[in-house]
């Protein structure tokens, strides 16, 4: 769809993904001025394919669009665009698979002087994928997960909105990392607080007890901190608040804490750690190198395995049986 004199066309469909737009002469090459989405649909057994909570992906895009001056679609337009390009694309979402979801908006012409576009576009892309981080055992054969780096790094100004702003600026640090053999990197400001991963949000969980029903707490830092309100971590904070599912994860949870400034000294008491995201979905996190330097696994089975079983939880919710 493309909006001229301040009103959106219908949104249509174009084989191959192939959309023209004017030159290079953007807001969104010259000036950012552009907004994106992330979104997840997966099919079960049977092949039908579930879009996760996708109203609450549209508020946040219209939200983001307003944080750099374009005009949103509306809710019903935005849900109707992702709807059918999941739908011409169902054929590619493997049977227990996942299709992802890329709506985004551009500014179009207007790139020479700074002001807002004369034009935009609206469009979604959808691609088929499995895993977005390799998880590899760890040399002990127990846990599953991926090593990542704590880097000093704050996140930018923007951080609480889904624009492009937010995340080339870690593109250096998040290079270096993947150089020397890590997945990811954790973002840790000058003063020494957690911010989130690169482009996912973070957990920490502390065993408080073990036994045949362990007690974790869980925490997450809070939102005030320039961070992005990921879909996948409210939707965790949801499942991990609702008692009815302390049989499933074969835990009891006792606290879940997201208001929090959490400090990076935090991970060394922590049992296990883990991302969140739609693409990343809940990634354990097996190794995390802070940024003096230090080292701290996990690999208390228990965590690992409470780690693994809200994971499996999650999944389900997405496939619409929970």
């Amino acid at each position: 769809a493309v909006c001229r004199d301040g009103k959106w066309t219908q949104s249509y469909a174009i084989p191959d993904g192939k959309w023209l737009v004017e030159g290079f002469d953007t807001t969104a090459n010259q000036y950012a001025q552009e907004a994106f989405e992330g979104m997840v649909a997966s099919s079960d057994e049977n092949g039908e394919v579930t879009l996760f909570r996708p109203q609450e992906n549209a508020k946040r895009f219209m939200k983001s669009c307003l944080r750099v001056g374009m005009p949103p679609v509306s809710v019903n337009q935005f849900m109707e665009a992702v709807e059918r390009a999941v739908h011409l694309n169902k054929q590619f979402i493997p049977r227990n698979g996942k299709l992802y979801v890329r709506p985004f908006m551009i500014g179009l012409q207007g790139g020479t002087g700074v002001k807002p576009a004369a034009q935009y576009l609206f469009a979604v892309e959808v691609t088929p994928y499995g895993e977005y981080l390799p998880v590899e055992a760890s040399t002990d054969g127990q846990a599953q997960g991926i090593d990542i780096k704590a880097v000093p790094h704050k996140r930018h100004h923007a951080g609480k909105d889904k624009v492009g702003a937010n995340y080339s600026d870690v593109f250096p640090p998040k290079k270096e990392a993947k150089d020397q053999g890590y997945q990811d990197i954790l973002l840790i400001t000058k003063g020494g607080t957690i911010q989130e991963c690169a482009s996912s949000n973070f957990f920490l969980v502390e065993k408080i007890a073990g036994g045949t029903k362990p007690v974790f707490a869980i925490k997450t830092p809070t939102l005030t901190e320039n961070i992005l309100q990921g879909v996948t971590r409210d939707s965790l904070l949801q499942l991990l608040r609702d008692k009815n599912f302390s049989d499933r994860l074969g835990a009891n949870v006792s606290l879940v804490q997201d208001d929090a400034i959490l400090e990076e000294k935090a991970i060394e008491t922590s049992h296990g750690a883990f991302m969140s995201g739609t693409a990343a979905g809940v990634t354990n996190i097996k190794k995390i190198t802070m940024t003096h330097g230090k080292e701290v696994s996990f690999s208390d089975s228990e965590t690992q395995e409470f780690i693994a079983k809200l994971k499996a939880l999650l999944e389900d919710a997405r496939r619409g049986k929970v």
